[in-house]
């Protein structure tokens, strides 16, 4: 007969504060850029993700000396370094925002040029739990968070309840797990960066947090 290995000296040190990650060299986010602007506006995932000093590529934008972001504005907007070039103008302008020199934290560095805890997020020694992720996202974003195991609670939907989908096929995303409208939910998940992403398919911006366990727990 199996005997399950309880933990007989349990780590009692408390999760982390929660804390927003920032995602280096992340795909799909889209903006409305204007003719020789520093202003981006109609960010079509969020800016929660995003930090001031990231290098912005994109068409348009200029790329020597680099341009970065000198501000986050609000959950949609921000502000360039440097202005646009004349011909930049127009929606859906496909953005990359890449990784800033020193963001690289020791806090949680599996992944590190991948997504990392702010900076300025408080890490506890000893607790079996990294920094979990918070993240708002917009209206109609869909979102991949970056690797990990844990736990996901999706904030209650106002409009239409946020899910979870898996890619099941190239392109083809199939939902696994729905939220609610009535109350927050958390849902048991394990993401590889790339094939397991969140729905936001409301019309009202709604947060997520992510409980990543720093090791995998063994039982």
């Amino acid at each position: 007969m199996a005997i399950a290995n309880f933990n007989q000296t349990p780590q009692l040190t408390p999760i982390p504060t929660a804390s927003g990650w920032i995602y280096s060299n992340y795909s799909g986010f889209t903006a409305t850029l204007a003719n020789s602007s520093t202003s981006v506006t109609a960010i079509n995932i969020g800016t929660s993700m995003l930090a001031v000093g990231q290098v912005v590529t994109g068409a348009g934008i200029v790329n020597n000396p680099p341009t970065t972001i000198a501000a986050i504005t609000g959950n949609t907007t921000l502000t360039l370094s440097q202005n646009t070039t004349s011909s930049a103008s127009g929606s859906g302008v496909a953005l990359t925002f890449q990784g800033v020199p020193g963001l690289q934290s020791a806090v949680f560095g599996n992944y590190s040029f991948i997504a990392v805890p702010n900076p300025t997020a408080t890490d506890i020694p000893g607790s079996p739990w990294a920094i979990p992720e918070t993240q708002t996202l917009n209206p109609s974003a869909t979102f991949i968070p970056a690797f990990g195991e844990g736990y996901i609670s999706l904030a209650q939907g106002t409009t239409t309840a946020t899910s979870i989908q898996f890619q099941t096929g190239a392109g083809s995303w199939t939902t696994v797990f729905t939220g609610s409208t009535a109350a927050a939910t958390v849902f048991r998940i394990e993401c590889d960066g790339g094939n397991v992403r969140i729905n936001l398919a409301g019309t009202v911006a709604a947060a997520f947090t992510f409980y990543r366990w720093r090791q995998k727990p063994i039982y």
